[in-house]
């Protein structure tokens, strides 16, 4: 009788609760605490399903704890709201007693893509337009990209407050800042000439007579958030001189328009609206 019951204690004590975890999540932002969400671990491989996954609700004050987590376990922390992405992809030991800890909430996208963060909530930005190229019928050596469709209207604008959001590392790498330029006048080119358009990276001074034209974005406004294989930048509207930008990589065939610090659309007449890409 004995014997038979030696496997089973074991087994038990290999899933018995054996640690805690507690502390307070807060905005990444900010700083401030997030409550009234859920906190979730999980687990892989535990062989009790009690052992599986715990959850805490946080207070209002940001502040959780849960309690018989189960030794020899680690545990994976996210919360309920999707939206939002702990900093790190923080891990439990099961078996410890863990408090104390603060974990830093970012509003994030699921997957990858551009967005604008205003007021706490997340709007995807589409690419505007197709980019089209045309070279200078004086000077084959300059080749001139501009979007096939030209803003007319209000474009997508990062104000004082807000972010734009850069997630995932295919993203982050490709996506390149250039100035697009507006241009009131008649240009000429090898197939044909374009009026009043605008020109990404070129300020025309004459139809012969140009300057090319580049920005920087300064890399300590730009908060960089990882969580595991996650990476999402947060580009505030100050980091780059305020202006209208074309975004794209060098392969790309589409561009995003975003106008950075306020918006650069002319005044618009009675009943005009927001210019927007396909």
């Amino acid at each position: 009788m004995r014997l038979t019951l030696v496997p089973l204690l074991l087994a038990l004590a290999a899933c018995a609760p054996g640690g805690s975890f507690s502390g307070t999540i807060v905005d990444g932002f900010s700083g401030q605490p997030r409550g009234d969400l859920r906190v979730i671990v999980k687990t892989e491989g535990a062989t009790d399903m009690t052992c599986a996954a715990k959850e805490a609700t946080a207070d209002a004050s940001g502040n959780f704890s849960i309690a018989k987590l189960c030794a020899g376990n680690s545990y994976h922390l996210a919360l309920s709201d999707e939206s939002l992405m702990l900093e790190g992809a923080p891990t439990v030991d099961g078996g410890a007693q863990t408090q104390g800890v603060q974990l830093k909430a970012w509003r994030a996208p699921n997957g990858d893509g551009i967005y604008v963060l205003s007021n706490d909530e997340l709007s995807m930005v589409r690419t505007f337009s197709d980019i089209k190229y045309e070279v200078k019928i004086d000077d084959p050596s300059m080749k001139v990209a501009y979007p096939e469709m030209k803003p007319t209207g209000k474009v997508r604008t990062v104000n004082p407050g807000d972010w734009f959001v850069i997630s995932g590392k295919s993203n982050v790498d490709r996506l390149q800042w250039r100035p697009l330029l507006a241009d009131p006048g008649k240009r000429t080119f090898v197939d044909g000439s374009i009026s009043d358009h605008v020109w990404v990276g070129v300020k025309f001074v004459s139809d012969t007579e140009w300057e090319k034209m580049e920005v920087s974005v300064d890399p300590s406004k730009i908060k960089v958030v990882t969580a595991g294989d996650r990476i999402v930048h947060y580009i505030p509207h100050d980091a780059l001189p305020e202006g209208r930008y074309a975004l794209y990589g060098e392969q790309d065939k589409r561009m995003f328009i975003v106008d950075m610090g306020r918006s650069f659309a002319p005044e618009a007449p009675a009943g005009g609206g927001e210019a927007t890409g396909g």
